[in-house]
């Protein structure tokens, strides 16, 4: 008889040891879950800030290593009369946050990894409207936040005409880019822009500046 209460009580313990683990399982799933959906959410919120532009996506996932994926990223001005008025056609983007920021619950995006874009610059020879216009970069509100690294890359910069109401492309360029925080003066971005050989015969060229 004591040996089968030994048994039983055996039983129990791992019983309840294996419910307490499941729950806790659960219970962190639930919370990767909350906390993904959460990031997705403030990592849209902080490109459209820096921008001041409004987004629309495709899709959004968050990746375990604190990186938010983003398909088809469409960034345009807050209003616009025409409906093709977008500035950035993106197809994936990869927006990591700072991992210091997620320690202090205070999430903060460091790098805007920006691949397969179109940059799209478009200018009303009748009205001297361009899409252009609002984009603005807005450095973050609080005063120990960086302005993340932005990095373009495989991408075409376009430039296009509107006359009449009718949209006409004037140059289409390949472009990479990279556009990161002035640490020596602690204002503004420091860029360098790189277009690649385009065939009408123009080489490549690199402009840098802040």
């Amino acid at each position: 008889m004591a040996q089968n209460k030994t048994h039983k009580s055996k039983y129990r313990s791992v019983t309840r040891w294996l419910v307490s683990v499941f729950i806790l399982a659960f219970l962190i799933w639930l919370l990767y879950i909350y906390t993904g959906k959460a990031l997705c959410h403030i990592a849209l919120g902080q490109i459209a800030q820096l921008t001041n532009t409004k987004i629309r996506i495709g899709s959004v996932d968050f990746h375990a290593d604190g990186s938010v994926f983003i398909e088809d990223l469409i960034v345009g001005p807050r209003r616009s009369k025409y409906e093709n008025a977008a500035i950035i056609n993106a197809r994936k983007v990869y927006a990591h946050f700072s991992p210091t920021s997620l320690l202090l619950f205070h999430p903060r995006l460091n790098v805007i990894d920006v691949n397969d874009f179109v940059f799209n610059a478009q200018y009303d020879l009748d009205t001297g409207w361009s899409n252009l216009s609002s984009l603005k970069i807005k450095p973050p509100e609080d005063s120990f936040s960086k302005m993340p690294r932005i990095i373009l890359d495989a991408g075409t910069l376009q430039y296009s005409k509107i006359s009449n109401g009718q949209e006409e492309i004037a140059v289409s360029i390949p472009i990479n880019a990279t556009f990161r925080s002035d640490e020596e003066t602690k204002q503004g971005y420091i860029f360098e822009i790189r277009t690649a050989t385009m065939s009408s015969g123009f080489g490549t060229s690199r402009l840098t500046g802040s």
